[in-house]
């Protein structure tokens, strides 16, 4: 649980950091159209079916040309890797991207493939994908030009993003004035965490679906104190009605990712289903001995499957739909 948080939460910084670059550095002043967070694009392909694709940000520049953004880790399995060139494969094809966040695309003449991966991944994909797979006569990753692997690292203050110099990686123009994404990722791109924290806290999540620690975390920590401050009883919760509050706030979330946030605090004592599309959810202070990460409470509790600190509300039988007289 406390991994999946950890990535699921890094991929939000990283398309938050994407996002101030573009949008509010200034670098970009004057040449980009729309950068969508939440991209969906649907396509028909030469069957004519209709073929969805969601990458982790897109971007129009306003030359029409476009980029497509896609975090990954590799894992050791071919499966892994052969998954992942499936993926950014569609991304080749694209022939639109989105214009605006309500899912509305306008046609791009160029677009670029950008596969982000942890720094220890960096030199792996490029001879996983690139070499072994698109170079290969064998395989069937075949895109038109290849994608542009960027490896990416963390400290305290800032992340670093850099483009992987292997002559068969994929390039961007890289021009210095005025500045370019090709230019500064072959340089290192450092985003400071200050610089974009502001970009996350107004969006909160990604286009991937979002990690149950990471939503319940987020209901605990800042959701309900907020629509129920100083209040330390119990409340009645709908996941629906969070759901939609979070898509009006942040712009995604599913009722189902609410209800499996509340079934994860379930497991940690703190919440009850009451089995009528309502929950309990406890609102005593979280305490663990030892730790302060209310995250990492959450997930520990869960996974020793806490003595419960809330019961759900007794629920009144419904009454049968139908009723017949007795017969004597």
């Amino acid at each position: 649980m406390l991994g999946d948080f950890a990535t699921y939460d890094a991929y939000v910084d990283i398309v938050s950091a994407f996002e101030w670059l573009f949008v509010h550095s200034g670098l970009f002043a004057g040449r980009v159209r729309h950068f969508e967070r939440f991209p969906k694009i649907v396509m028909v392909d030469a069957e004519g079916h209709q073929v969805e694709s969601t990458p982790d940000f897109t971007l129009v520049f306003n030359d029409d040309t476009g980029l497509v953004g896609e975090i990954a880790k590799l894992a050791l399995h071919e499966n892994s890797v052969d998954k992942a060139v499936k993926q950014i494969g569609k991304y080749d094809r694209l022939d639109r991207l989105p214009i605006d966040s309500n899912g509305n695309c306008v046609p791009v003449t160029d677009i670029n493939v950008m596969q982000i991966v942890p720094f220890r991944d960096g030199l792996d994909a490029v001879r996983r994908i690139i070499v072994e797979r698109m170079l290969s006569k064998e395989h069937f990753y075949k895109p038109s030009k290849a994608p542009i692997i960027v490896q990416y690292d963390r400290d305290d203050v800032r992340y670093t993003f850099q483009r992987l110099q292997n002559s068969e990686n994929g390039k961007l123009p890289a021009v210095e004035e005025p500045v370019t994404l090709g230019w500064l990722l072959d340089r290192g791109l450092k985003v400071r965490i200050s610089h974009m924290v502001g970009v996350k806290a107004t969006r909160k999540f990604m286009n991937d679906p979002i990690d149950p620690l990471y939503l319940a975390t987020h209901l605990w920590s800042q959701h309900w104190p907020t629509q129920f401050p100083n209040i330390s009883a119990d409340v009645t919760v709908v996941p629906n009605e969070i759901a939609e509050v979070l898509r009006d706030r942040f712009g995604k979330c599913r009722t189902d990712e609410v209800r499996h946030a509340l079934g994860l605090l379930q497991s940690a004592g703190l919440a009850a289903d009451n089995r009528d599309g309502t929950w309990e959810v406890s609102r005593k202070k979280l305490r663990l001995t030892g730790e302060k990460d209310e995250h990492r409470i959450i997930a520990l509790k869960a996974a020793k499957e806490a003595k419960p600190v809330v019961k759900a509300r007794s629920v009144e039988p419904r009454p049968p739909q139908f009723s017949q007289d007795t017969l004597f």
